[in-house]
């Protein structure tokens, strides 16, 4: 079947392209779900909203499990220097995991603890 509505946006906000390094950690319930190793791993944002993000890994990390990350934003458009960057710390749970061509994998999380004052900032980020 297809799209019928193929400009339509369904997600509740509008994604961003966003590149930026990520730390992150899998907070609970990983040893229910059978994740082992290390807890704490690195990423790389793909593209965000102010709902959640999407991020490139080399774990394959089931849905369900709560992952807090750490970050910081770049506002490139900000007039103001008290604008241009945001140090983000918010936890997640994944939704999907997706193994691509070159074994890494697409991960996307929705937010589960965003402040009003982050959401903000990347709802600026659109501009």
């Amino acid at each position: 079947m297809a799209n019928q509505y193929p400009d339509k946006e369904r997600r509740k906000f509008k994604r961003i392209k966003k590149e930026c390094i990520v730390m992150s950690e899998i907070v609970a319930p990983a040893a229910k779900l059978g994740v082992s190793g290390d807890k704490e791993f690195n990423s790389i944002i793909l593209d965000l909203c102010a709902d959640g993000m999407a991020f490139l890994t080399h774990n394959a990390i089931p849905r369900s499990v709560s992952v807090a990350n750490k970050f910081v934003l770049m506002n490139d458009k900000a007039s103001d220097k008290a604008d241009l960057l945001k140090p983000v710390e918010v936890r997640g749970e994944v939704l999907y995991n997706l193994k691509e061509v070159d074994g890494k994998y697409r991960t996307g999380i929705r937010f589960t603890n965003i402040t009003d004052d982050v959401r903000c900032f990347i709802n600026k980020l659109e501009g």
